[in-house]
């Protein structure tokens, strides 16, 4: 007998593959820190290191190295990741992304 997909598997699927191609090009963004340790030659390996920091328009996005908490099979990854957003001229703002 075949069972049907439900919906909220499916969507829940989708909303996870969402979230880590937002983060894939949130981490891939060139980081402001990392052009001013090359300029200085302060870290050759091209790594920016944790956390990351990236400005736009007087706003400050923090992201914090992402935690992997559990990797059943090789298929179901479980992982969180704290980030700080600071608006300009605004208060900071701190959540996690799971």
């Amino acid at each position: 007998m075949i069972k049907p997909i439900q919906p909220t598997m499916k969507l829940l699927k989708s909303s996870l593959l969402h979230g880590v191609i937002v983060i894939a090009a949130l981490l891939a963004l060139p980081v402001e820190r990392a052009v001013a340790k090359a300029a200085t030659g302060a870290d050759q390996s091209g790594d920016p290191g944790w956390p990351r920091e990236k400005y736009s328009n007087g706003t400050r996005l923090i992201i914090y190295q992402p935690q992997v908490d559990d990797w059943k099979n090789f298929q179901e990854l479980t992982w969180r990741m704290a980030v700080s957003l600071t608006p300009k001229g605004g208060k900071e703002a701190v959540g996690v992304v799971k």
